[in-house]
């Protein structure tokens, strides 16, 4: 009886049996979750200052100058198709002055010299006006303005005398001379003759 009693314990008493030849395996382990990798916030930029929008810049081809009265007193024309440049004789002691004109608005009438600035002029016609001079081979060698539908200018005389009170004395060779507008017919050239404005037909 002592025997099965014993036969009995001993799977009891006995570590759990393995595999032969192999040593009894430790008791598993609690399995530990893997530690998390600190994470850190993103750095926050600055707010930027507010920037103005930039603006695309329009490139203006060139176009053919303009037909006009100030090409023969104006050099190194050249145009786009809204400005004309150039650089106009003043007049005066040999003067070059840059000038620019918005050439499309002188529709109908003639882009000349007037002292150095390029200026609209609509054609010589009865009862002229105050706000435009008139056109004509006067622009070479006169600088002046329109009063009261006369044009009123100083002309050179060409010889080197100055007209003063109807004397001629020498001087600058320039004169001052005027014109009524009414009297010359439409179409007529305004010239200067002898430091004289006279009207000329064509």
């Amino acid at each position: 009886m002592r025997r099965i009693a014993l036969v009995m314990l001993l799977p009891l008493i006995a570590p759990a049996a393995t595999s032969a030849g192999e040593p009894p395996r430790a008791p598993a382990q609690p399995l530990e979750a893997p530690a998390r990798p600190l994470v850190r916030p993103a750095p926050v930029a600055p707010p930027q200052p507010a920037t103005a929008p930039i603006r695309a810049t329009t490139i203006e081809r060139p176009v053919p100058v303009p037909n006009g009265s100030y090409l023969r007193t104006c050099r190194a024309p050249r145009a786009t198709a809204s400005m004309l440049h150039a650089e106009c004789d003043a007049g005066r002691e040999g003067r070059w002055i840059a000038s620019s004109l918005p050439w499309p608005k002188c529709a109908g009438a003639d882009i000349s010299n007037r002292n150095g600035r390029l200026v609209c002029v609509t054609p010589v016609r009865a009862n002229w006006g105050d706000a435009v001079l008139p056109p004509g081979s006067w622009f070479d060698s006169c600088w002046g303005s329109v009063e009261q539908g006369w044009l009123k200018a100083r002309c050179k005389t060409g010889s080197g005398e100055v007209k003063v009170l109807g004397l001629t004395i020498e001087g600058e060779g320039t004169t001052p001379t005027a014109l009524d507008l009414a009297r010359c017919p439409d179409g007529s050239d305004i010239a200067n003759i002898r430091g004289q404005l006279t009207c000329v037909a064509r």
